[in-house]
């Protein structure tokens, strides 16, 4: 990926992440959840709604999500994303915590 940075839209939608590579026509959207309940499916969906409405190659780009949480995901994502390449799951024990 060439750029990565955040997303604004017209009627307020917004995407913590996007990431895309010119060359690779592919284009990557992250939602980022740092809530104490594990998220669930309906951000995936929510996070692909938002995404249709990036105009940026929309008829030649390969499209991928990434959501982040800290408290985890629900069973129902996780099967979601254990069958669909597109979905990276990035939770809790994926972190890396530096101090000092």
């Amino acid at each position: 990926m060439e750029r990565v940075g955040r997303w604004w839209g017209a009627g307020g939608v917004e995407l913590d992440i996007v990431a895309l590579s010119e060359r690779g026509k592919a284009i990557t959207f992250g939602e980022c959840k740092f809530w104490k309940a594990p998220v669930g499916a309906i951000i995936l969906h929510d996070l692909e709604k938002k995404a249709a409405k990036v105009s940026w190659r929309s008829q030649d780009r390969s499209a991928s999500f990434a959501l982040f949480s800290i408290s985890g995901f629900t069973e129902e994502l996780v099967k979601i994303a254990s069958v669909r390449p597109d979905v990276l799951l990035v939770g809790p024990d994926d972190f890396v915590l530096r101090t000092g």
